[in-house]
C-alpha cells in the first residue's frame, strides 16, 4: 500500500451535478462528466463520495459516518483504509480537498 499524505484539517467535497451514479448490487457505476470516465466503486467508496456531496466533511467525520452508516467496527474499517480511499477518490476527481478551515 502506498503512503498516503495526512489530510488533517482538510474538508472533502464532491459536486453531485458532476457525476451520474447507478447502483448494481453492491457496486456503483459512476460516470464522471468532466473526464468522461466511468468508475466502478464499492459501497464504501461511493458512500464517501455521496457523504461529502451534501456538505464538506473532514477525514475524521467521514470515518465516523461510514462506521455508523454501514455498522462497521474499527477493525472492519481502519483509519488507513479511509485515508487511502479518499486519496484514490481525489486522484480520480470524484472528490476534492477544500483545505484547512473550509
Amino acid at each position: 500500500m502506498a503512503a498516503v499524505p495526512p489530510t488533517t484539517g482538510k474538508k472533502w467535497s464532491s459536486d453531485s451535478r458532476q457525476y451520474l451514479a447507478i447502483e448494481y448490487d453492491d457496486t456503483f457505476l459512476v460516470y464522471f462528466r468532466p473526464s468522461g470516465e466511468t468508475h466502478f466503486l464499492n459501497f464504501l467508496s461511493y458512500g464517501m463520495v455521496d457523504a461529502v456531496s451534501s456538505m464538506p466533511l473532514s477525514e475524521e467525520e467521514i470515518l465516523a459516518r461510514m462506521r455508523t452508516d454501514f455498522s462497521l467496527t474499527a477493525e472492519e474499517l481502519p483509519e488507513a483504509l479511509v485515508a487511502t480511499t479518499l486519496s484514490e477518490l481525489d486522484q480520480a476527481g470524484l472528490i476534492s480537498a477544500l483545505g484547512a478551515g473550509a
